[in-house]
């Protein structure tokens, strides 16, 4: 879709009233070996589109099937399934109640495994330097890198996943900043830390060190207009390299057989499957490219792009439509 960069948010609003933002981020896979799976690869490849919209005190995120509606007045937030008709409502105590409930209990199941494989993450984040326009804006290039790996205390073997996001971002874009107080003013009323904007979930996993990747994720100014996730596989501190559209996803009835997890992990070279066998030299870790050119080990490559914003607001994203049953917020106790 094209964007026209038409808008200005009017600047005759008071301070302390808050502008209408609608806008449209639409995502699809566009490459990595998860793509060439039978049906699920198609599915992945077709554009999934999700619509914001910010009115005063309330946000609404509302996709094909399902939409979240946040209400900082009333203090809860509704999700709505539209294809069974039903709704749930949960405030934003038990919302916090079942964070810190599942926080510990990832700590918990961390700790555990720590016992014979440590787990360490790394983020890094580079301003690229370049710019270039994205949906009618000046957008900045930042690349951030984030690495979790894991060490088998047996055999020394380091297998894990990189994750490499190519984030162009622009500060042009009307309604950012209401976007942004939005979303401090939810972190005060769930009572979250507002000095960092990471995700508290992401905390949790990343444990001492979220404080060093807050800092790196600051780095990176604006609001994304454009961003490209690639997944990669990483074997003993580096990328694992494969020849080029030589990756393959196990057939359907492999996965039928055992986790997809597990089919995809140990399929993929450099994959978690290798622990608790003695390493390898490089010859046999990285196979002969036919073709000349080697290239990473990539599970999957998402794109997501804006690809609509306005300031008029369709107030009925942010009610549940009539004759929908409320059904128990199911809180995964």
């Amino acid at each position: 879709m094209n964007l026209q960069k038409w808008l200005i948010v009017a600047a005759a609003m008071s301070a302390s009233a808050f502008a209408d933002l609608q806008y449209e981020m639409t995502s699809r896979a566009t490459g990595g070996s998860i793509v060439s799976m039978p049906i699920v690869g198609s599915r992945m490849k077709e554009p999934h589109t999700v619509n914001h919209y910010i009115k005063g005190n309330k946000m609404a995120t509302v996709s094909k099937g399902s939409s979240t509606i946040w209400d900082l007045d009333a203090g809860n937030v509704t999700t709505v399934n539209t294809d069974k008709k039903t709704y749930s409502v949960m405030t934003f105590e038990e919302m916090r109640a079942t964070m810190e409930e599942s926080m510990k209990k990832m700590q918990d199941a961390m700790a555990s495994k720590q016992k014979d494989v440590d787990y360490t993450w790394t983020i890094n984040v580079t301003d690229a330097g370049d710019e270039k326009t994205v949906a009618g804006f000046t957008a900045h290039h930042y690349i951030l890198s984030m690495i979790g790996s894991a060490t088998d205390a047996n055999s020394g073997n380091t297998a894990g996943m990189k994750m490499q996001i190519d984030n162009w971002t622009a500060k042009d874009v009307p309604g950012v900043k209401e976007y942004q107080e939005f979303n401090k003013r939810l972190a005060e009323k769930m009572g979250l830390d507002v000095s960092s904007s990471m995700n508290p979930m992401v905390r949790a996993q990343l444990g001492k060190g979220w404080e060093t990747a807050a800092k790196e994720l600051a780095k990176i100014q604006g609001f994304t207009v454009l961003s490209t996730v690639k997944t990669i596989s990483m074997a003993n501190g580096e990328e694992v390299m494969v020849p080029e559209n030589s990756q393959k996803m196990p057939s359907g009835g492999e996965i039928a057989k055992e986790s997809a997890t597990s089919a995809v992990l140990g399929r993929i070279p450099g994959g978690l499957g290798g622990f608790g066998r003695k390493k390898k030299s490089d010859d046999q870790q990285q196979p002969a490219a036919q073709n000349g050119k080697m290239v990473p080990s990539t599970l999957i490559e998402m794109t997501t792009e804006l690809t609509n914003l306005s300031n008029g607001v369709d107030a009925s994203a942010f009610s549940v439509p009539a004759g929908f049953k409320k059904v128990e917020e199911k809180r995964g106790r």
